[in-house]
């Protein structure tokens, strides 16, 4: 059922649909209680890696890219509530 009271449009429920996905590809979920051989997501090892220009001619690019938008946007603006109410 859906808060409406009407029935749910599909025989299953999305969420619940995607945790049962994770926990049979991955063996563990998100979100619910964990079954005793679920695996603790907290326990797996990650790796991270990082990819750079090594002329650095892209962060350059990327910072001119970004002062120039910033050029454009002009200052900040900000909205207060008495300024929009006779709106």
């Amino acid at each position: 059922m859906t808060f409406t009271g009407r029935p749910y449009p599909l025989p299953f429920h999305p969420l619940e649909l995607g945790e049962d996905a994770l926990r049979a590809l991955f063996g563990f979920i998100l979100e619910g209680h964990p079954e005793p051989d679920d695996v603790d997501p907290f326990d797996v090892p990650v790796h991270g890696f990082r990819v750079e220009d090594p002329t650095g001619q892209e962060q350059v690019a990327r910072a001119a890219a970004l002062a120039a938008w910033m050029k454009a946007a002009g200052p900040p603006r900000t909205a207060r509530w008495e300024s929009i109410q006779g709106q």
